[in-house]
C-alpha cells in the first residue's frame, strides 16, 4: 500500500503543515482561499498546487467565508462584526506591489479594493450562500441571523 505522504509529494501539496481558520475551494475556478491564524490570506490554483497570491489582513480575523459564482464575489465575515466583499476570482494583475522592510528589498502584495458593511457588534461565526446564489445567511457569535440579498450588498 502506498504511503499518504508519497502522496502528497506525488501531487505537489505543500499546505499539509499550513494551519488555517477558514478555508473555501471554488471548484469552477480551481482556486483554494484560505486564511491563516496569522491573518495571511492565501489563493492557489491547479489543484492547490500552485500560490496565486498571498496577503496579509492586518486589521481583522477572516472568521467565515462564502464565494457567489453568480455575482462574482467572495465575502469575508470578520472578527469585527463586518462583511468584506470583493471581487472574485481575484485578478492578480489588478493587485497592487508594495515594499516591506526596512531596506524596501522584499515585495509583497496590498490587499485588495474591498466594499465593507458593518452588521453585528459581535464577530460573524458562520455564513451560506443560498442555493439559488440569491441570498447570504451570516450569523454573528450573540446568535444574530441576518438575511441578505447578495446583489443588493454587492451592488452598493
Amino acid at each position: 500500500m502506498d504511503n499518504p505522504e508519497s502522496n502528497y509529494e506525488k501531487d505537489g501539496w505543500e499546505h499539509r503543515n499550513t494551519m488555517y481558520n477558514k478555508i473555501l475551494y471554488d471548484n469552477n475556478e480551481d482556486l483554494f482561499y484560505g486564511c491563516t491564524p496569522e491573518k495571511n490570506i492565501c489563493i492557489y490554483q491547479n489543484k492547490c498546487k500552485d500560490k496565486l497570491v498571498e496577503f496579509i489582513s492586518n486589521d481583522f480575523d477572516a472568521n467565515a467565508a462564502a464565494i457567489s459564482q453568480k455575482h462574482k464575489v467572495l465575502i469575508i465575515g470578520t472578527n469585527k462584526g463586518t462583511l468584506r466583499i470583493m471581487l472574485w476570482p481575484l485578478n492578480k494583475q489588478g493587485l497592487e506591489i508594495e515594499p516591506v522592510g526596512t531596506h524596501g528589498d522584499v515585495f509583497r502584495y496590498k490587499y485588495p479594493e474591498y466594499l465593507e458593511y458593518s452588521l453585528f457588534l459581535t464577530p460573524v461565526v458562520k455564513m451560506e450562500i443560498s442555493p439559488d446564489d440569491n441570498y447570504l445567511f451570516v450569523c454573528s457569535l450573540d446568535g444574530t441571523l441576518m438575511i441578505l440579498k447578495v446583489s443588493v450588498i454587492y451592488k452598493n
